[in-house]
């Protein structure tokens, strides 16, 4: 009976795994790097994964790019995708957590350019940048609070961080540099004026989409193709 108990309850335990991964958009960024992917899941329960990775938004000719599609099944909370054999073989883990987010870890060489892989924490395109768990302010409780504005804040901060490390290396990085963060500091007292207002989600989000506008446009020029 106890060895019953125990299969059963190790059983329910890898189907709980199984099912954590969610269907959705998850990325993340990191100075120079980011990783997006989107999640399919079917009827059979089995998995579709993929999307692409940046690396190098310093570089002179523009960052390198990698592409990812596979599909599987889950298995003790991991879906395991390889190709090539040998020196040439490559191997990739996706691991989920417990709050739905997962990891992936990969061996070998990455079948991708130069320095580009998908080795990070990968987390929801529903969070926003900064973790809800700690938000004190009225604004950082509203976007919590409000999926959409979430999202907004998240391919802000995303923007932001690869616009701002695709300025180093360059002509005059520290005094760019310097004042994307003033600029961006100056961006964030006016959004938070939102709060006074009586359509203050409707503020908040036209903040986001002018700040998000105003970011894209620094990437133009930011390479040099003609050479």
């Amino acid at each position: 009976m106890k060895k019953l108990i125990i299969f059963i309850l190790i059983s329910t335990i890898t189907l709980t795994a199984d099912n954590l991964l969610k269907a959705g958009e998850y990325s993340w960024y990191s100075g120079g790097a980011t990783a997006s992917l989107t999640v399919k899941k079917d009827k059979s329960n089995g998995y579709g994964i993929e999307g692409d990775a940046l690396y190098g938004m310093a570089r002179k000719y523009g960052p390198n790019l990698g592409e990812l599609s596979f599909t599987g099944f889950m298995k003790k909370g991991q879906l395991v995708y390889s190709e090539g054999e040998g020196e040439d073989a490559y191997v990739l883990t996706l691991s989920v957590r417990k709050d739905g987010s997962f990891d992936i870890k990969e061996k070998g060489l990455p079948p991708f350019g130069h320095n580009v892989g998908f080795s990070g924490h990968f987390t929801s395109d529903d969070n926003p940048s900064f973790p809800c768990a700690k938000a004190k302010t009225f604004t950082e409780k509203a976007i919590c609070d409000n999926k959409g504005l979430a999202r907004l804040d998240r391919k802000m901060a995303k923007s932001y961080s690869l616009l701002k490390s695709g300025f180093f290396y360059k002509d005059n990085s520290k005094a760019k540099v310097a004042a994307l963060k003033k600029e961006q500091r100056a961006w964030g007292k006016q959004r938070n004026t939102c709060k006074s207002k009586k359509a203050y989600l409707s503020c908040y989000e036209h903040s986001y989409f002018q700040r998000i506008k105003e970011l894209d446009k620094g990437f133009d020029g930011l390479w040099n193709y003609n050479d």
